[in-house]
């Protein structure tokens, strides 16, 4: 609810208007009717104002709160601070700051909910005719353009109201095109004729027409003398085929005379209409499979195992690959043992010291017997680990054991991700695209087009010449 702002709709006799909120002076109240700043009233008290006319009927009277921006009070250094002071100051921010919080509300906002602008259903006026194809239109600038467009389909339908259609055929493979006169209104078609394609069933016949009236036989002449043949004249122009008449009695057989001349032929008539389009024939082979696509690339390496225990070390040999295990090739000699000192009685196991520095390793002597096990003592406390010594120098690599029987194939592994289709094969030969039927104008002037085929009404343009074109694929 606006704070400092009132709006009321004249009735055209009302003259007493009440001022709903609070101000400082009355110089800070301002009267609006119909957009304009009005001074024709006087305040019957601080809260009524009284119009000298009354507004107009249905005139929008609005009464709005301005406080001064200038400030009312002016605090110096060591002045007393008084209450009235403090309040009046305080008054004066408050009633600005309600001052743009209600023009803000009555203002268009952004809708957080929607996104767009609202004009909470208040009309837009003091708008320019847009210039690019984002901005807002105004209601006379639309109505300017409708009856320019209107202006131009009237034109149009004018030019198409007395059109005359032809259809011309051209040698299959030709570039189709029209060609169309504004003066005469003459429309003329030129299209390439189409392969013969397959026969497709035949059709259901059609229902038997009546048959028209059987026309009066003229006198027949006396046969004259059969003349020489002369050259076949040029054919006449196909005419108009005529109704067929009823079928006459059969009349007695009678001598068969002399052949005549031979007539010139009759003219061809029209084409009866397109019958049905069969139906669709089976599918065609599958083409050949397109080419495997490329590999994808390998997945990440998986964790590394923990560590086993660490064997004694023997001569490395070359990896091969994992099968059942060979026989355990025979033991190699064992180098000389140096001699070993007496052995002395076995004590309790002192605690460990610290372990020095590895030496290095000497050669194996021969093993000696082994002596009798002594007593386990109890076990010492575990000393820290000595560093580790210099690895020693490789051995010979033995030979490599025989190659084990391959084992189980594993089971088969996902299929990878289907390669990218192949390009697209050329087309093949085609029927003509577009066949045309009946060119009709209709009550409102307009031009109705009958045509079978692969085409659709964005097909059928009129350029800046007055042309029709068709475009078709």
């Amino acid at each position: 609810m606006a704070d400092s702002i009132v709006k009321y709709t004249a009735d055209g006799t009302t003259t007493d208007y009440s001022i709903t909120f609070s101000y400082i002076a009355r110089a800070n109240v301002v009267v609006l009717v119909a957009g304009v700043v009005s001074t024709d009233f006087t305040f019957i008290n601080d809260s009524t104002i009284q119009f000298n006319t009354a507004p107009a009927l249905g005139s929008l009277v609005v009464i709005k709160r301005s406080t001064s921006t200038v400030p009312l009070v002016d605090f110096t250094d060591g002045s007393t601070l008084f209450e009235a002071d403090l309040d009046l100051a305080t008054q004066q921010a408050i009633y600005l700051s309600e001052e743009a919080r209600d023009r803000a509300e009555n203002s268009m906002e952004l809708n957080d909910a929607t996104g767009r602008w609202d004009a909470k259903t208040f009309r837009l006026s003091n708008i320019g005719e847009p210039q690019a194809d984002d901005e807002v239109a105004t209601r006379g600038f639309v109505n300017t353009s409708g009856a320019s467009i209107l202006a131009g389909a009237q034109g149009v339908r004018d030019q198409l109201y007395n059109l005359t259609t032809s259809m011309n055929s051209l040698p299959y493979g030709s570039a189709g095109y029209n060609v169309y006169n504004p003066t005469t209104g003459n429309l003329a078609f030129y299209l390439s004729e189409g392969p013969q394609g397959q026969a497709g069933p035949t059709g259901p016949a059609g229902s038997t027409g009546p048959q028209g009236p059987d026309g009066s036989e003229g006198p027949r002449g006396p046969q004259g003398v059969t003349g020489a043949t002369g050259s076949t004249g040029p054919a006449g122009p196909t005419g108009l085929q005529g109704p067929t008449g009823l079928q006459g009695p059969t009349g007695s057989q009678g001598p068969t005379g002399q052949d005549g001349p031979q007539g010139s032929s009759g003219a061809t008539g029209d084409t009866g209409p397109q019958g049905a389009t069969g139906s669709t024939g089976p599918a065609g082979p599958t083409g050949d499979e397109g080419p495997t696509g490329a590999t994808g690339a390998t997945g990440p390496q998986g964790p590394q195992g923990a560590t086993g225990a660490t064997g004694s070390q023997g001569s490395q040999g070359n990896i091969g690959p994992t099968g059942p295990a060979g026989p355990q090739g025979s033991t190699g000699n064992t180098g000389a043992q140096g001699a070993d000192g007496d052995a002395g009685p076995t004590g309790p196991t002192g605690p460990q010291g610290v372990a020095g520095a590895t030496g290095p390793t000497g050669a194996t002597g021969a093993t000696g017997d082994q002596g009798a096990t002594g007593a386990t003592g109890s076990q010492g406390p575990t000393g820290s680990t000595g560093p580790t010594g210099s690895q020693g120098p490789q051995g010979v690599q033995g030979n490599a054991g025989p190659t084990g029987s391959t084992g189980v194939q594993g089971p088969q592994g996902s299929t990878g991700p289907t390669g990218s289709q192949g390009p697209q094969g050329n087309m093949g030969a085609t029927p003509l695209g577009l066949a045309f039927g009946r060119f009709d104008i209709n009550s409102d002037g307009e031009l109705e087009i009958e045509y079978y085929g692969d085409a659709d009404d964005n097909d059928f343009t009129i350029n800046a010449d007055g042309y029709l074109s068709v475009s078709t694929v």
